[in-house]
């Protein structure tokens, strides 16, 4: 498991260097060398990270490190392309020369990530910047894609760096459902970064400007019928009781210059509702599949193994539970310190994994032995309780409550 983790830290941290590398490289063809990067380029820029890849991990001799790389200088100078471009690929070979030396004198670790990478988001802020003043698409293309795939795999190496630790962390533990725990967690990891990529194609594609113009005109529609309804029906109670005519027919013609107005204004539109209630009803589908499918990742899990602990209901308390509410039936004393227990001992599941058959006192012995809990009390107070005939008092359940936490 562990090797897998770190050829996939060494993979992400190649694309992300790569794209970085790319994004400047695109930069300088535009800003500097006034002409767009050809497509070759990107390929050439690709081929020499695997080249440099391959001989950190490979090379051992910062002398072969550095023979190696010069051998690619002549790639670099000889290309059949413009002479900017060659000048900026001799660059990034030694570049690339410096940053394997580096990695041999780290002990071939990887370099640590940043809190943040604020750098290459402040360099491509930069970039669309200029990419606006030089009307330069490809540039403004670029500014925008490649930070936005460079923050994905940003979260996806912090992840990965967190498994690693955790791994490192629990080498010494036996029974560790490793993969169970790394295969939750990469679920949950990964639906975070879809949400967050259908968020930005989101805002990118739609027109949310006209979205809320829309939701306002409807809000202003509804308010200017809702007074124009209460005024119309205050002037015809009064027409009613003053059996006035004349006045009920300048009622009716306020009520067809409201409509008139309104017609020409565009706020009594079809069009505006329906765009408005799409995207509503999107959001709101939106947010119940997203509920749904959080709901489930954080589901409780019992797997085959793990201690499971069933608090058997009396005749009496089945009645109860089917008479009254749910969030009106009340524990009893004895089920609060079972369900306690069982609490406390479930938080060492990931760390010890228990026979089902086991005793309460063989899962007190055993967790002594692997040092990893002392549950010597709350065990007490479980077996006095389940086994014997101790009546409990709200004493023992707050002392049972306590050792739970701990």
């Amino acid at each position: 498991m562990k090797v897998k983790v770190e050829i996939s830290r060494k993979i992400l941290r190649l694309l992300y260097e790569m794209l970085g590398t790319l994004l400047m490289v695109v930069f300088f063809h535009v800003v500097f060398l006034k002409y767009d990067m050809v497509p070759s380029v990107a390929l050439i820029v690709g081929a020499f990270y695997i080249c440099t890849y391959l001989i950190r991990d490979k090379v051992y001799s910062y002398g072969k490190i550095v023979f190696l790389h010069l051998m690619l200088m002549p790639i670099a100078i000889l290309v059949p392309l413009r002479i900017g471009t060659r000048i900026i690929l001799g660059l990034l070979v030694i570049h690339l020369m410096f940053e394997s030396v580096e990695y041999g004198i780290r002990r071939n670790r990887l370099k640590e990530l940043d809190d943040f990478p604020w750098t290459i988001f402040a360099f491509g802020f930069i970039a669309h910047l200029f990419a606006k003043e030089l009307n330069s698409q490809s540039l403004e293309t670029m500014s925008y894609v490649i930070p936005l795939i460079m923050l994905f795999i940003y979260y996806l190496m912090t992840y990965l760096d967190g498994v690693k630790e955790y791994i490192d962390s629990t080498k010494d533990v036996s029974g560790l459902p490793l993969k169970r725990i790394i295969k939750t967690n990469s679920s949950i990891v990964m639906l975070i970064l879809f949400l967050i990529g259908i968020s930005v194609l989101l805002c990118r594609y739609i027109d949310f400007q006209g979205v809320i113009k829309g939701i306002i005109n409807c809000v202003i529609y509804i308010i200017r019928i809702f007074a124009f309804g209460l005024s119309f029906i205050f002037k015809l109670l009064s027409n009613i009781i003053s059996h006035d005519g004349v006045g009920s027919i300048e009622v009716k013609e306020q009520y067809d210059t409201f409509v008139k107005e309104n017609q020409r204004d565009g706020l009594i539109s079809s069009e505006i509702f329906l765009e408005v209630f799409f995207v509503l009803f999107v959001l709101y589908v939106s947010y119940l599949i997203i509920r749904r499918v959080i709901k489930r990742l954080m589901m409780h899990r019992i797997y085959e193994g793990d201690v499971v602990e069933n608090i058997e209901k009396s005749k009496k308390d089945i009645k109860e539970h089917k008479s009254k509410k749910k969030w009106f039936f009340k524990e009893s004393n004895e089920e609060k310190i079972r369900k306690y227990y069982k609490f406390r001992i479930l938080k060492e599941r990931y760390d010890l994994r228990f026979k089902p058959d086991l005793t309460p006192r063989e899962i007190q012995e055993e967790l002594l032995l692997k040092e990893v809990a002392d549950v010597s009390e709350i065990t007490e107070l479980y077996t006095a309780v389940r086994y014997g005939n101790c009546m409990p008092d709200k004493v023992m359940v707050k002392k049972a409550s306590r050792l739970s936490k701990e």
